[in-house]
């Protein structure tokens, strides 16, 4: 799950990097974008490893092990890229 991950987050790069430089148009960059959100929520919820460890000085406090929080960036980057594109195609954003 964590390559799929990875994969979506590498995949998000070059898909916002695209409609930057207005290599496809708007629409069908919302449609990869769901695409790979939808993949980094399917990498999300059907990760089974461990997902924290307790903290290094025996505080109250958990730390998230690399893998799911590689997972989690990989999850906001594909979000926030999912609501600039949507903001920029409904108006409120004039970016692209």
């Amino acid at each position: 799950m964590l390559l799929l991950a990875l994969l979506t987050g590498i995949g998000t790069f070059f898909n916002y990097f695209a409609i930057v430089n207005q290599t496809y148009p708007l629409p069908l960059a919302i449609f990869i974008q769901l695409f790979l959100f939808g993949l980094t929520l399917i990498s999300l919820l059907s990760y089974k490893g461990k997902r924290s460890r307790p903290s290094y000085d025996g505080g109250w406090y958990t730390i998230w092990k690399i893998p799911f929080a590689l997972i989690i960036l990989s999850f906001l980057g594909n979000l926030a890229a999912l609501i600039i594109f949507l903001l920029n195609q409904f108006g409120y954003l004039s970016g692209f």
